[in-house]
């Protein structure tokens, strides 16, 4: 497994081109292009919704993992719940929701970018499903993280404030 910032400066010796990093590096590794393409894409879309539903920060390209297969997963959970890192304490250093860099989007969009590809609309239509799933059973996801409370998790404090943010996110009355 390595970090979207290890790919990165492995494949940037040869290339200049800093966007087309994942991609060259996931072509590079032998296995079916088109199902290394799908996985990225489902693992992205999940960790995409999860992320914001969850309120993760200080995603960055070192806790963002790879496979050879193309499975991507975070690591690195102590900035969740909306406790994102702060500078000069008060502006959140996290200034999305979740992460998608270019790099990311011409992998989903099988090399393409965004302007000229025609595979990014099924990578939105895929997180909004998520998310809509999610929302759906947004009673379970609130009673697992009332239940973790009690854990002393770095993030998850019990009696604060990250149920509600988790609420928020997953916006179970909106629609209804």
């Amino acid at each position: 497994h390595f970090s979207i910032s290890t790919i990165s400066r492995q494949v940037q010796v040869g290339n200049n081109q800093k966007e087309r990093c994942l991609h060259d590096w996931l072509a590079g590794q032998r296995n079916n292009k088109f199902e290394l393409i799908d996985n990225f894409t489902r693992s992205c879309s999940a960790y995409s919704v999860a992320t914001y539903i969850l309120g993760l920060g200080d995603r960055h390209n070192d806790n963002i993992m790879l496979t050879r297969r193309g499975h991507m997963f975070h690591i690195d959970f102590n900035k969740a719940f909306g406790h994102y890192q702060k500078i000069a304490g008060v502006i959140n250093r996290d200034r999305a929701p979740f992460a998608l860099s270019d790099d990311m989007v011409l992998v989903i969009n099988h090399g393409a970018t965004m302007e000229t590809g025609r595979k990014f609309p099924a990578f939105v239509r895929q997180c909004t499903e998520a998310y809509n799933i999610a929302r759906h059973h947004w009673r379970e996801i609130i009673s697992m993280i009332m239940v973790s409370a009690p854990m002393n998790m770095t993030a998850l404090k019990e009696g604060g404030n990250e149920v509600q943010v988790v609420f928020e996110n997953l916006s179970p009355t909106i629609g209804k």
